[in-house]
Order: structure tokens, then C-alpha cells, then sequence
């Protein structure tokens, strides 16, 4: 079975690939991405086609890290509801529960699982059975997953083990 992306979730890799300076029109279209579908709320592209565009960015960038710049290029509406949820989340442990809960939304084949303890929040992505995943869109994912526990968090970014997870 063929999995989708929700298209405007690419947004992300668009914005990067500006930034670094290329046309992510042509990027997209080589892999069969219409441009024209990341601003409508219910496109979805197929997940090949999506991981063949950050396979294609890693070619053209060259960069084996630029996956991490989805920390400043992405925004809540490229995950519509998802990731308005997230940020309005009380604590990290709430934004993580609803990320493990929608995530089918954005991608259908893929998810996330979480097991909590009294101290610890382990979050494990589950990714679909095949192809293999670009590093650089695996990057982009957790840095994503960490933007949106510091935005959430209300002391410092790197003291993470005193992040306010619970209830």
C-alpha cells in the first residue's frame, strides 16, 4: 500500500531549499510534486515522492546535516490542526501525546509511539516497512519534534531534564 504526506507539510523542505538559494520549484516538479498543492489543506502527495525530494535536496546541497534547518523553516499551519495542537499544549508530554495520536494525518503510514514513567518520556518513530528514509527528512522530523517542546517548555532549552512533562 502506497502512504501519503499531507502536501503542506513540504513546505518545510521548500522554505530550506530557498534559503540555501535553489529553486525548489524545480525540485519538486522533478519528483512529480505539483507546487501548487502545498497551499491546499487537504492535498497529499505520495510519500515516495516526498522522500525522493529530500533524497534529491541531499544531492543538491550536498550538506549531510542541512535537514536540521526544519527547526527555523517550519511553521505550525504546514500540520494544520496537528500543529496548532501541539503548540497549544499545557506541557511537553501533552504535545507529545497528540503528536503520537494524529501524526496519521500528516503521514498515514507512519507514527510515533511513547511510553511514559514518572521520570522518563521515551518517544520511538515507527516508519513504514519500505523504502528506507533519507537521513536529512529523519533530521528534519526529531529537530521538529524539539521545536516544539522548547516552544512549549517555560525554562531553559537545554536543562532537558527538567522539562515539564507531566500533567
Amino acid at each position: 500500500m502506497a502512504g501519503t504526506h499531507l502536501a503542506s507539510s513540504a513546505r518545510v523542505l521548500w522554505r530550506i531549499l530557498e534559503r540555501r538559494g535553489r529553486d525548489p520549484a524545480v525540485v519538486f516538479r522533478e519528483q512529480g510534486l505539483d507546487p501548487g498543492l502545498l497551499t491546499d489543506p487537504r492535498a497529499r502527495y505520495a510519500s515516495t515522492r516526498i522522500a525522493a525530494a529530500w533524497t534529491r535536496a541531499d544531492a543538491l546541497l550536498a550538506d549531510p546535516c542541512f535537514g536540521l534547518e526544519a527547526a527555523d523553516a517550519w511553521r505550525p499551519s504546514d500540520y494544520h490542526a496537528v500543529g496548532y495542537a501541539m503548540l497549544a499544549s499545557r506541557s511537553v508530554r501533552r504535545a507529545i501525546e497528540r503528536m503520537v495520536r494524529y501524526f496519521r494525518i500528516i503521514n498515514d503510514l507512519a507514527g510515533f509511539e511513547m511510553v511514559a514513567t514518572p521520570r522518563r518520556l521515551t518517544v520511538t518513530f515507527v516508519p513504514p516497512a519500505a523504502p528506507a528514509l533519507p537521513a536529512s527528512l529523519e533530521q528534519a522530523r526529531w529537530v521538529l519534534i524539539l521545536s516544539v517542546c522548547r516552544a512549549i517548555h517555560d525554562g531553559p532549552y537545554n536543562d532537558i531534564q527538567r522539562w515539564k512533562y507531566h500533567e
